[in-house]
């Protein structure tokens, strides 16, 4: 079994983690960033032997509004045939896992694909993940991040105040993403 379309998973840690929208080059290549339609493909490949199943023994959510009741999704990694598990765009075309862009950082080949994925989230040189952590975190505290909305960090949507933004990405880098330490430097 794999996820019949990886590419939401991906789109949705994008955004979370990443403040990047993801979604625009699922067909073509963004219009107005540096993101092509092979890169959301590739990054969707690490979401590909992924499969949703249901917590054991868990309750049925309850139904609203004329909805029925469902169960919480538990997304559990399927062991098998890499060939059968990799990401396939509209078209047919099948895409192995890749990084949007360059990674420096080590990341053992062994190691699975959310491993993999969560090493680079996480890599102190991607310039994307902390950047994103902080603005939430400001947006948490001040109602409003240093860029709006936080979910949407791209070169045409500017931070209203770039040195800021940077001085705490960097320490919050530096100090090995220390969150206490960033909330305080916020609230200070």
């Amino acid at each position: 079994k794999v996820l019949r379309e990886p590419d939401i998973a991906m789109e949705n840690t994008t955004q979370l983690f990443l403040g990047t929208r993801f979604n625009c080059n699922k067909c073509h290549d963004h219009p107005f960033e540096r993101w092509t339609k092979d890169q959301h493909w590739q990054l969707a490949g690490f979401f590909a032997q992924v499969d949703r199943k249901d917590v054991a023994g868990s309750k049925k959510m309850p139904a609203r509004r004329g909805m029925k009741a469902k169960s919480p999704p538990a997304y559990e990694e399927v062991i098998g045939d890499a060939a059968k598990g990799e990401a396939v765009d509209p078209e047919g075309n099948q895409y192995e896992p890749g990084f949007p862009f360059e990674h420096e950082g080590e990341i053992p080949a062994k190691a699975s694909r959310r491993v993999q994925l969560a090493r680079w989230l996480t890599d102190p040189k991607n310039p994307y993940f902390a950047r994103s952590y902080v603005n939430r975190l400001w947006s948490y505290f001040l109602g409003i991040g240093l860029i709006e909305p936080v979910d949407d960090i791209r070169a045409s949507n500017p931070s209203t105040f770039p040195a800021l933004l940077d001085h705490l990405t960097k320490k919050f880098i530096a100090e090995g993403f220390d969150v206490r330490g960033t909330m305080r430097r916020i609230c200070q």
